[in-house]
């Protein structure tokens, strides 16, 4: 009997924000769109902002006092603006969910010597700028 293993929709990833801050996020599994928005928008500032979209949740995220903070994207913005790294540290930790689809893609791209070939040299080719033209044939 075959049994497929279904990924799960999403997974926590620890994210080290700076050095001794670590938070945890949960990453949702982008969509189809959303893999193919963040490889081919012409804007890096959009591709970067689709794969964050795909954050969903944080633990250990905390204010001055030790509450937790509950994830909202005005609180990930603000998380963001207090830690200049932290949007890198971030895609590194969610890298893997996007990884995976572009080397699918580039896997199924023919390599560069797979190339059509040029097609044969015509017997045109062979004629030197000598020759006479070949007369037009009847209609």
């Amino acid at each position: 009997m075959l049994t497929l293993y279904r990924r799960p929709r999403d997974q926590w990833k620890t994210a080290t924000l700076a050095e001794g801050v670590e938070i945890g996020v949960r990453v949702e599994r982008p969509s189809y769109e959303q893999l193919l928005a963040s490889q081919t928008s012409p804007s890096s500032v959009e591709r970067i902002a689709i794969r964050l979209e795909t954050i969903t949740d944080w633990r250990d995220v905390v204010d001055a006092e030790g509450k937790p903070i509950p994830f909202s994207r005005d609180a990930f913005g603000d998380l963001l603006h207090a830690f200049p790294d932290a949007a890198g540290r971030l895609l590194i930790a969610i890298r893997p969910f996007f990884e995976a689809e572009e080397t699918a893609r580039k896997n199924s791209e023919p390599p560069p010597s797979a190339a059509i070939p040029a097609p044969p040299p015509s017997a045109a080719s062979d004629i030197s700028a000598d020759s006479p033209p070949s007369p037009m044939p009847p209609d």
